[in-house]
């Protein structure tokens, strides 16, 4: 079911509240993050965007309880996230398969990580074979990782990310070692994805252009430590894939936006 625009972001699903973060102790550490104040609104595409080393994945690591914060609190519905959870699903940039496993079982993999295996057999099969139809792998589900291009690998990675119908799912550079034609269809139907079932996506970049096709709202990270340099919504429809023809201007002045925002966050960094 297709989840109208106007029925997003009514409800607030994750929250920063003075979140910093440092590595390591002593004169040797690092802040990678201080005072974050932020809420993800449920049923939003937010991007966090920023330059290289600013802290991006590290705030979406503590988003995803992989990660906790050396002081502030991240919230889930009101409650401290301490560890991981399959409310919230992560796919991350180097696809993380398992080699020895094919593309359904590694699919499958992500259903035993909720509570999604406690359903019957039949159940399951189900879910991974919508998955691998849904993300077009149907003639590759016995292929293992070694045998698929970079591009299905990550669709791997996201169906199987889905498999336990996360609320949340975080995506820290899915695209970033991808060539730019498999870039554009993936970006595409992650799209497609995210208006197709309103799941609240919360999704790091370096890229400019892909921050203003994808988001709802674009999150501008200071360079080191990471603090939040501005937060400019993007008041385009989601999917915005005609822009050429329909939104050209706007999409320029998003752009124009991000790329004045962005060189602000990066003003009096080291070359």
């Amino acid at each position: 079911m297709t989840v109208p625009d106007n029925a997003r972001g009514t409800q607030v699903v994750l929250q920063c509240r003075g979140v910093s973060m440092r590595f390591g102790k002593g004169p040797r550490s690092t802040l990678a993050l201080e005072d974050v104040d932020l809420e993800v609104a449920r049923g939003e595409f937010l991007v966090l965007l920023g330059p290289s080393g600013c802290g991006k994945s590290t705030l979406l690591y503590l988003m995803a309880g992989l990660l906790l914060p050396t002081t502030g609190g991240v919230m889930m519905g009101g409650e401290i996230i301490r560890g991981p959870s399959p409310r919230r699903g992560v796919v991350f940039q180097d696809f993380a398969l398992f080699p020895w496993l094919t593309v359904a079982d590694n699919i499958r993999f992500g259903l035993h990580l909720s509570a999604q295996r406690r359903q019957g057999a039949s159940d399951g099969e189900q879910i991974v074979q919508e998955l691998v139809n849904t993300m077009g792998l149907t003639e590759f589900q016995r292929h293992k990782p070694h045998q698929l291009s970079g591009g299905m690998r990550q669709r791997v990675a996201i169906a199987r990310t889905l498999a336990p119908d996360p609320e949340v799912v975080l995506m820290d550079e899915p695209f970033g070692s991808l060539d730019a034609q498999t870039r554009a269809a993936l970006q595409r139907e992650v799209a497609a994805l995210a208006q197709r079932t309103g799941k609240t996506i919360v999704f790091v970049t370096h890229s400019i252009e892909e921050a203003a096709l994808l988001a709802s709202r674009v999150v501008v990270v200071s360079r080191r430590p990471g603090r939040i340099q501005r937060v400019l919504p993007v008041p385009m429809p989601r999917l915005r894939w005609n822009w050429k023809a329909d939104f050209a201007v706007e999409y320029l002045r998003v752009v124009s936006d991000l790329e004045a925002a962005l060189a602000e966050s990066t003003a009096g960094s080291e070359a």
